[in-house]
């Protein structure tokens, strides 16, 4: 049993299976961790962009939240943040760090029961979920659900900020084959996602999307700038949603496979 600012976090048997199978490239992210922990690192490139979009004290989800730096960064801009991560040796030493309204939950972060459970015991609430890296890797089924948990638990003009690997990244096809557009290489799982794919999806779960480009420059890294997709998608309360698109009908035309860029569709967030 773990504690969230008061709240029982319970962990089922069934729940720790899940974690221990979800929890596939521990020893991988452990160790690169240790080489790289987050007073050495500065903010990403990501959540500077992401920082126009939140309003100071908000509470932020960091999911898949690594060695913490981004979540760092938004609670020094004055948001109550709660990163979870697998990596248990990373999330040991982030609990240390005592700072107002920055809180760590190592478990996982596709259905952790102290934000989607539907329990009646206490959760966590959140305006706002952020996902950098963390779509890649975790198989489709997982991204599905994870998707689908966050809509479920957004408040109406709540935000979902995404980044994540594309098919025309450096890595693509290298390793060995597990599933559509999924690799092992380099000791851990990565799957690359189709840009056009991910919004329909997004759409699908009724989230409207405010801004999408999958473009160089994001994310550079030892000489490597694949190109990267970033996503920015609102829940809207029903009444303004059947407004603007009569029921769902009119977002599938916002976003073609011939376009790269989407940026702000109109609808004031």
């Amino acid at each position: 049993m773990e504690f969230y600012q008061g709240i029982k976090i319970y962990r089922s048997g069934d729940e720790m299976k899940g974690l221990h199978e979800f929890n596939r490239d521990t020893e991988y992210w452990n160790e690169f961790y240790k080489e790289n922990p987050p007073a050495s690192m500065q903010e990403s490139r990501f959540a500077r962009f992401v920082a126009k979009y939140v309003e100071k004290n908000k509470t932020i989800v960091d999911i898949g939240c690594g060695n913490g730096r981004d979540s760092l960064f938004f609670n020094r801009l004055g948001l109550n943040v709660i990163g979870i991560d697998a990596s248990d040796s990373v999330i040991f030493s982030l609990k240390k760090i005592e700072r107002k309204g920055l809180s760590f939950i190592c478990g996982n972060f596709i259905n952790e029961p102290s934000i989607f459970s539907d329990s009646p015991l206490p959760k966590i609430t959140a305006d706002y979920f952020y996902s950098r890296f963390t779509l890649h890797a975790i198989d489709k089924k997982g991204q599905d659900s994870l998707i689908e948990n966050i809509y479920k638990v957004l408040p109406a003009g709540g935000k979902f900020f995404i980044e994540v690997r594309c098919i025309n990244d450096s890595k693509f096809g290298k390793g060995e084959k597990l599933e559509d557009n999924a690799y092992l290489f380099d000791g851990h799982y990565r799957r690359f996602l189709v840009m056009e794919e991910l919004l329909s999806l997004l759409i699908k779960t009724r989230f409207h999307i405010k801004y999408a480009e999958q473009e160089k420059g994001f994310a550079p890294f030892n000489g490597d700038d694949s190109e990267i997709i970033r996503i920015v998608a609102i829940k809207m309360d029903n009444e303004l949603t059947t407004k603007i698109d009569g029921g769902g009908q009119r977002y599938s035309k916002i976003f073609t496979p011939s376009s790269r860029l989407l940026l702000d569709c109109g609808i004031a967030a």
